[in-house]
């Protein structure tokens, strides 16, 4: 199973994808946290997500303003499930969870992409002329989201979120 948590807030990172490789992982304002939130609104260890036996639960560590799924606050330890959506003070993720199966039939579909990019690549070499691809066609886009810095918010408190490398 692979964890990943998909930035909706700030905006200017939206869409921002952050995997979840480690088995425990904080989420806070502490300098100790994997993922740091710079807000007031945010506890310094806020909540944590667990992956465990191919699940995902998420507990709030007691935070002063919570942890909420879906627009629910949650009490303790909660169970994440593929789409809900996670706020921490103004911070806001899509939970993304994708398993085993569903990771080899993309990496086969990536896999088909990169042999045809190596054959455009290859054809380009040729003396003929051929007419020019479409932009982006038969490419695969590479996230690398560690480290990943979010601008300021332009809500009411700034918002800076930070990745820390494992």
């Amino acid at each position: 199973m692979k964890l990943m948590l998909i930035v909706g807030t700030p905006k200017a990172r939206r869409g921002r994808v952050i995997p979840i490789s480690k088995a425990t992982f904080i989420i806070g304002r502490d300098s100790t946290c994997q993922l740091r939130i710079d807000s007031e609104r945010i506890s310094r260890q806020h909540c944590t997500l667990h992956l465990i036996e191919e699940r995902a639960y998420i507990q709030d560590m007691q935070s002063t303003n919570g942890t909420f799924i879906n627009d629910e606050r949650i009490d303790g330890v909660a169970e994440l499930h593929d789409g809900d959506r996670l706020q921490i003070g103004p911070a806001q993720f899509e939970i993304m969870i994708a398993h085993p199966s569903y990771l080899s039939s993309v990496e086969e579909v990536a896999a088909e992409m990169l042999l045809a990019d190596e054959k455009k690549k290859d054809s380009c070499h040729s003396t003929e002329k051929k007419k020019a691809p479409a932009l982006n066609a038969g490419t695969t886009t590479e996230h690398t989201p560690l480290p990943a810095t979010l601008k300021p918010s332009p809500r009411k408190c700034e918002v800076t979120l930070s990745v820390v490398a494992e």
